[in-house]
């Protein structure tokens, strides 16, 4: 029996998301415990001074650590892509301290794993524990009757219960995919906002990122252009030699046209004719240097003239 594809890729979303917001549980908890022993140490003792101190600090540092598993966890099941803050300077001081505590970046991660993550967390929690309950209620008659018969006894008088028990598991069963994957979309809305750059960020990497790939077009165009004006003024110089030391000309033309991505350059002249790439003379050096290029190189010289040497170089657009 073949699964169609439509149920197959259901069901692999539905793990997907299914195990990302079972591995969010745990981070997203992980600092609630710190805030409320501080609020009820503080709130029974009325000791603010050493309440807010003990707490605040294991809070600061655990922010960045839990902020990765986060970020992880977001590009690996979900592939959104959350960047990482600016790095912390090496050489760390009081002063580079206080520009991190203040930074708008650091109060948006407290206030994530402090207030959203445990709602987060809340939502996470729910959708796993329909997972759960709706197969159990799904499967009600099948397990009642694996239990003990004393226990099994209770519960046959109860087949309202259990019918409605069995279509609320199969009702639970089949909003548990658009549940986890609702649940998945709208946990990543705050983790972008909160974690990530803010909008003036990215759109300041945006313009640096722009920026370094118009530097690096510029410096190709350029090197492109002194390749070609350095290829035309050998191949031309070639050419012209040649016309002045054997050809006897009284006159030549060269002519330069570009052709699609091929540029085009031909030099005649009305001289004797004979010449011959292949003969060893200076087109034989000519032709080998259009070729290292992925050139083409043609010479039409029949005895008597006139001659005609065409180069037809590469030329990117």
């Amino acid at each position: 029996m073949t699964i169609p594809p439509v149920l197959r890729r259901s069901a692999l979303r539905a793990r997907r998301d299914t195990g990302f917001l079972a591995a969010g549980v745990l981070p997203h908890l992980a600092l609630a415990p710190v805030w409320v022993w501080g609020v009820t140490f503080a709130v029974k003792t009325g000791n603010w001074a050493t309440a807010l101190p003990a707490s605040v600090a294991p809070i600061l540092l655990g922010v960045p650590v839990l902020t990765v598993p986060q970020r992880y966890r977001h590009r690996a099941l979900l592939g959104v892509d959350i960047p990482a803050p600016a790095p912390v300077p090496e050489h760390r001081s009081w002063a580079s301290t206080a520009r991190w505590l203040s930074a708008t970046s650091t109060s948006r991660q407290v206030g994530y794993h402090l207030l959203v993550g445990p709602l987060v967390a809340a939502s996470e929690l729910l959708v796993l524990a329909t997972l759960i309950a709706g197969p159990a209620g799904a499967t009600v008659h099948g397990w009642v009757w694996a239990l003990p018969e004393k226990v099994r006894q209770g519960w046959s008088g109860h087949p309202k219960q259990l019918s409605c028990c069995t279509v609320g598991g199969l009702v639970l069963l089949c909003a548990a995919p658009w549940s986890a994957g609702a649940a998945a979309r709208i946990e990543s809305r705050p983790a972008r906002s909160l974690l990530g750059p803010r909008r003036a960020e990215r759109l300041q990497a945006r313009v640096e990122h722009l920026a370094g790939s118009r530097t690096e077009l510029v410096e190709a165009v350029d090197a492109e252009r002194r390749r070609i004006e350095r290829d035309l003024h050998d191949g031309i110089s070639e050419a012209l030699a040649n016309v002045t030391k054997h050809a006897r000309a009284t006159r030549a033309q060269v002519t330069v046209r570009r052709v699609g991505t091929v540029l085009r350059v031909r030099v005649t002249d009305d001289g004797l004719g004979g010449a011959d790439a292949a003969a060893g003379t200076g087109l034989s050096g000519l032709a080998k240097r259009v070729g290292s290029l992925d050139g083409a190189f043609h010479v039409s010289s029949p005895v008597g003239g006139p001659t005609t040497i065409t180069a037809e170089l590469p030329c990117a657009r």
